[in-house]
């Protein structure tokens, strides 16, 4: 249409995408006036602009704008919300997903995009390991990039189909874990007779009221903590020199550490949690004796703006 409106005819629109011409179809009545690769934005407007009106980029298309790390694998595909009543059909590299409840967009270089907590509820419908989605999940939160309020609400506002492992996995991120091997640790811990569940990532101070660390898991009344010790499980806002100084830490307020590592979680679980069965056993107070235990502050959940 915008090449009719300029007077460009349908011949020479034609004799443009032939060979001889410079210019080349990208998707049906749409034409980069270029030849050769188009870029990732190149192609975010192109089905943008082949979707239609009230058209937003979703999906992992949308993470992407934020580097979310863990995705399912890229495609290719541009993956757009659309209205459900929109009569365009899947094409070439643009993937729809429709919707009667279309969200405000936020805007980016002149695209509209899906709130970060709709683009990750979208995606994860589509993921069949549950693995997977606790990483996604636990990434989107602990990078603040959305909140779990956030994702609960497009949870229960959407279909009920491709739920069952976002609503587990946001569970456990409801809960207090960070990481898919975080989850992993509490499906081994919940399998013990007798073990109370720990509190997540919760801020522990010592007697005097001085900071000690954020353990993954933490007994307070046994001063009972459990650490989940990978470079990859600290990429963000961690260091692997930091996780040493914190264990030093707690060893100094008396704490014990159990130092985890995700390979274990899953290749011996069993043994791994008799180890965690007997620690605690070992630390419950004596009858009779006061256990002063360590202060617990549980921080606030950041819901950022705008999502």
């Amino acid at each position: 249409d915008q090449a009719l409106a300029l007077g460009i005819s349908d011949d020479a629109i034609r004799h443009r995408i032939s060979r001889e011409g410079r210019w080349q179809r990208v998707l049906p009545g749409l034409y980069a006036t270029f030849r050769g690769e188009l870029s990732a934005q190149d192609r975010c407007r192109a089905a943008v602009l082949y979707a239609g009106a009230d058209a937003q980029l979703t999906g992992p298309t949308a993470l992407r704008q934020f580097r979310v790390r863990y995705l399912p694998q890229d495609d290719g595909s541009v993956h757009v919300l659309v209205a459900h009543a929109t009569s365009r059909q899947d094409c070439g590299f643009v993937a729809f997903t429709r919707t009667t409840r279309l969200p405000r967009p936020w805007w980016r270089d002149g695209l509209p995009w899906t709130p970060v907590a709709r683009a990750a509820v979208e995606t994860c419908r589509d993921m069949r390991e549950l693995r997977a989605v606790r990483a996604l999940m636990a990434e989107v939160v602990q990078r603040k990039l959305a909140g779990v309020r956030q994702l609960e609400h497009e949870l229960a506002a959407g279909e009920s189909a491709g739920s069952a492992l976002p609503r587990r996995a946001l569970e456990d991120v409801g809960r207090g874990c960070r990481s898919a091997p975080e989850c992993e640790l509490r499906d081994l811990l919940r399998t013990s007779r007798f073990l109370p569940e720990p509190l997540w990532n919760a801020t522990v101070l010592d007697d005097d009221g001085r900071f000690v660390g954020v353990p993954d898991g933490w007994w307070p009344a046994i001063r009972l903590a459990l650490e989940v010790n990978s470079r990859e499980h600290h990429l963000y806002g961690d260091s692997w020199e930091r996780t040493m100084d914190r264990q030093a830490r707690f060893a100094a307020a008396g704490i014990l550490v159990i130092p985890l590592f995700p390979g274990r979680i899953r290749r011996d679980g069993p043994a791994l949690l008799r180890e965690i069965e007997s620690a605690y056993l070992r630390l419950q107070p004596t009858a009779g004796l006061h256990d002063p235990g360590a202060v617990t502050r549980a921080g606030p959940r950041v819901e950022p703006p705008g999502s």
